[in-house]
C-alpha cells in the first residue's frame, strides 16, 4: 500500500518518488478540495507538497524531477463541479502553477493569447514532456481530447497556440506518457441514466438489481415522480437540456420544454407535483435563474419567480416550493440560502441561510419539516443531514436544526418517503456511494434508530462522477446512475518542428 484513498498518481521521471492527490478528511464524493503529496516509490512516509491553495490537483513532474506543475484553485469543491480529474469538466477559478519540489513559492504560468480561449473549461495537465511541452486534456461539448502547449524556457508562460494530439469523439479520462513520449490513454463512455429501484410493501430491501428506465436518450438526469405514475426528467444533448414527461405504465413520452442551463446540471432542475399535472423547472441564462411551471400536456410555461435559486422540492399540497440559492458578493460565493416560495404569488422568503455549504432541501409531506445537507466549513469533505421546522417568517437559526446523521461521512440529498416516516439519502459510509435511509418521527423531528442500506451500488451501474440525483415515489425510487465502459489506446506525441 502506497497511499490509501490516493488519486492521480504520477511517478517522478527518475522513478524515485510518486506524487498523488488526497482529500484531507472525509470520504466518497470525488471533491476538488485536494492536496498534493509525495511518497517514496517503494513506500514509506508521505510528505505534503505545500502549494498554498485550497485545492491542488493533477500534478505532473518536470523531466528532471525538480519541479511539479499542477492546477491550483482557492475555490472549495461544489456540487456543480461534479466531474473530476480528466473527465472534461471545469475546475473553476484554477490556473496552472509550477513550484520546486525542494521548496519555494509557486509561480503562476501566464497563458498565451491562444491558450486563454481554453480557460472557460480549464484544461488539466497530464504530463510534462522533455521538449518542455505540457500534454493536457480539454473538453469541448461531449468530447475530451489531448492537446500540447509549449512552455517558455523559464517555465513562466505558455508560448503560442496549443496543438491537438487526439481527434476522437469520446471522453479521454486518463493518460500516461513514457520517456519516449508514447501516450497511453483511456477513452471512457459514461452517461447518467435513470434506473428503477422497487420498494417492497414491507420496507426497502437490497435484493433485486435496478432496472433501466428505457428512454430515447443516453443522458438523463433530475428524475421526479408523481403519485400517478408520471416521471419528469431532463435529457441532455449537445449542451442543451430538454424537459420530458414519461408515463411509466404506457411508456409514452412528451417533450414539454427546452431548458436553458448551458449544459450544467446544477443550473437546472425538474420537479413534478404529486398529481402529475404540473411540472416545475429551473432555467439559468447568463447567471440569472428563474423557476417556471408547465402543464403535463404541454403548452405555454408560467414563470413563478426570478432570482430565487434552483427549485428542489414541491409540497404535497402543491402550494409551496423550496429552492436553494447561492449568494454572491461580487464574484465571491459567500453563503447559501434555502428559500420558501409561494407558488401562487411567487413570493420568496428565506427559510435557512449559512455562510458555507447548505443544499438539497426537501419538505416533509405534512409541511412541518425541511430536511437538508450541511457541512461544518467550506473546506470540509464530510456532510451531514439535518431537519429544521418549517417557517414562513424569519429564518430558522442553526440552534433549532436537528441532526439526523453524524458528521462522519458524505451524507447527501435527503428525501422524505410519501408517509414522512423515512428519510432516504445517498451516503459513502460503506466506501461506495449507495442509497441509504433512516426512520423519522414526524412528531419530534428526530431519527429513529440507525441508518440502514436500501440499495448498494458497488458494481455497475454505480455513481462515478455525476451526483446521483433520485426521486422517491409511492412504490419505487428512480435514481440517475452511470454505466462506465473504458478502452485503452496508444499514440505518439510528435516532435515539435
Amino acid at each position: 500500500m502506497l497511499a490509501q484513498e490516493g488519486n492521480q498518481p504520477r511517478y517522478s521521471p527518475d522513478g524515485q518518488r510518486l506524487s498523488f492527490t488526497l482529500r484531507d478528511t472525509g470520504h466518497g464524493q470525488r471533491a476538488l478540495n485536494t492536496a498534493v503529496f509525495l511518497v517514496p516509490a517503494e513506500g514509506g512516509e508521505r510528505t505534503e507538497f505545500r502549494t498554498g491553495f485550497l485545492s491542488s490537483s493533477t500534478p505532473v513532474w518536470s523531466p528532471d524531477a525538480s519541479h511539479l506543475l499542477y492546477a491550483g484553485s482557492d475555490l472549495p469543491s461544489a456540487s456543480e463541479t461534479v466531474h473530476f480529474q480528466l473527465s472534461g469538466a471545469s475546475l473553476g477559478g484554477a490556473s496552472w502553477y509550477v513550484a520546486p519540489v525542494s521548496g519555494g513559492p509557486p509561480v503562476r504560468i501566464e497563458p498565451s493569447a491562444q491558450f486563454a480561449s481554453f480557460l472557460p473549461a480549464f484544461p488539466f495537465p497530464v504530463a510534462w514532456l522533455r521538449t518542455n511541452r505540457i500534454l493536457f486534456s480539454y473538453a469541448s461539448g461531449d468530447t475530451t481530447n489531448l492537446w500540447v502547449a509549449t512552455l517558455s524556457p523559464d517555465n513562466r508562460r505558455i508560448v503560442g497556440p496549443p496543438q491537438q494530439v487526439t481527434f476522437g469523439t469520446g471522453r479521454i479520462t486518463d493518460a500516461s506518457v513514457t520517456s519516449s513520449e508514447a501516450v497511453v490513454f483511456a477513452i471512457t463512455a459514461s452517461r447518467p441514466r435513470l434506473w428503477d429501484v422497487p420498494l417492497e410493501k414491507r420496507g426497502p430491501r437490497d435484493k433485486s438489481d435496478p432496472m433501466a428506465v428505457v428512454t430515447n436518450h443516453d443522458f438523463t438526469y433530475w428524475p421526479s415522480l408523481s403519485d400517478t405514475g408520471k416521471l419528469a426528467y431532463l435529457a441532455l444533448k449537445s449542451d442543451k437540456f430538454n424537459l420530458w414527461l414519461r408515463d411509466l405504465a404506457s411508456g409514452k413520452e412528451t417533450l414539454l420544454a427546452s431548458v436553458e442551463g448551458g449544459g450544467n446540471i446544477n443550473r437546472v432542475s425538474a420537479y413534478i407535483d404529486r398529481t402529475g399535472t404540473q411540472v416545475a423547472y429551473t432555467t439559468t441564462l447568463e447567471s440569472k435563474s428563474a423557476i417556471y411551471t408547465i402543464g403535463a400536456g404541454g403548452g405555454p410555461s408560467e414563470r413563478i419567480c426570478e432570482e430565487c435559486g434552483q427549485v428542489r422540492s414541491w409540497s404535497a399540497a402543491g402550494g409551496v416550493m423550496l429552492s436553494q440559492e447561492r449568494v454572491f458578493e461580487g464574484s465571491k460565493w459567500v453563503s447559501v440560502r434555502i428559500n420558501r416560495i409561494d407558488v401562487a404569488s411567487g413570493r420568496k422568503t428565506v427559510l435557512l441561510e449559512k455562510r458555507s455549504f447548505l443544499f438539497s432541501p426537501d419538505l416533509s409531506p405534512d409541511g412541518q419539516w425541511v430536511a437538508f445537507q450541511d457541512r461544518a466549513t467550506l473546506a470540509d469533505r464530510r456532510e451531514q443531514l439535518f431537519v429544521a421546522p418549517m417557517s414562513d417568517g424569519a429564518p430558522v437559526e442553526p440552534e433549532r436544526w436537528i441532526p439526523i446523521t453524524e458528521l462522519k461521512y458524505f451524507d447527501a440529498n435527503p428525501i422524505f418517503s410519501r408517509d414522512g416516516k423515512i428519510l432516504y439519502f445517498t451516503s459513502d459510509r460503506d466506501g461506495f456511494t449507495c442509497l441509504w435511509a433512516v426512520r423519522f418521527n414526524p412528531a419530534t423531528g428526530k431519527p429513529v434508530g440507525d441508518p440502514y442500506p436500501v440499495k448498494h451500488f458497488h458494481g455497475s451501474p454505480r455513481h462515478y462522477s455525476w451526483y446521483p440525483a433520485f426521486s422517491v415515489g409511492p412504490d419505487r425510487i428512480i435514481i440517475s446512475l452511470e454505466q462506465v465502459q473504458s478502452d485503452l489506446w496508444m499514440t505518439q506525441v510528435t516532435e515539435e518542428k
